[in-house]
């Protein structure tokens, strides 16, 4: 299990190396609040974006795990990246999560069913999430994102180095990527999914916000 959790690990720090594309820059010019995500959220109106589509008494998720799960759902991280109540502390205290590993201004949290990476700016606001999801999951989560809005726009190749492999020599194989795109008013958020033959059931997912 710990040899799973460490691969996982090693997986999303080269998730977080990714940059954004050329031009693209999250927004340096938000604020961060002191208080709760889920006062805020409720104050911003989040929780009830879709009041016609769902039953709110029974939607609105109360309490950490039900967030959790909430957070990895386009209806809140499309609206709430790059947001001033987004940050850092608040979703430790809303989630009730501490961070299993940090670099730079990563943070990688245990989700349960996942491992999620935050990329912050230096005021503590999350711009970016980064995920590594398998198979049905990979495959529902990205559905959901087009169902929500978001819009194929352009696909291209990289390279991979996968060094965590016990072998002598790193793993080295290409992968494809799709870019989908979400326009909202405050700028555009992307969504990057790349996927390879060499691991053809492993997904890997990056979310962000540009102006």
């Amino acid at each position: 299990m710990e040899t799973k959790k460490f691969v996982l690990l090693a997986m999303l720090f080269s998730l977080s190396l990714i940059g954004y594309p050329q031009g693209q820059t999250p927004s340096d010019t938000l604020q961060p609040k002191h208080s709760q995500l889920s006062e805020e959220a409720k104050q911003a109106g989040v929780y009830h974006a879709e009041p016609k589509q769902q039953n709110e008494a029974h939607e609105k998720p109360t309490t950490p795990k039900e967030r959790r799960k909430a957070i990895l759902t386009p209806k809140y991280y499309t609206n709430w990246l790059g947001a001033s109540f987004f940050t850092i502390a608040n979703l430790e205290k809303d989630l009730d999560i501490v961070p299993i590993q940090i670099v730079g201004l990563t943070f990688f949290y245990d989700f349960g069913d996942c491992f999620v990476g935050m990329r912050a700016l230096e005021n503590g606001v999350v711009v970016q999430m980064t995920l590594r999801l398998f198979a049905d999951m990979a495959t529902d989560f990205i559905q959901k994102a087009i169902d929500y809005g978001y819009k194929y726009i352009a696909k291209g190749k990289d390279t991979n180095i996968r060094s965590n492999t016990g072998e002598m020599l790193p793993d080295i194989y290409s992968s494809k990527i799709k870019q989908y795109r979400k326009a909202t008013r405050n700028g555009n958020v992307y969504m990057e999914v790349s996927n390879s033959s060499r691991y053809a059931n492993e997904y890997e997912i990056t979310i962000y916000r540009t102006k």
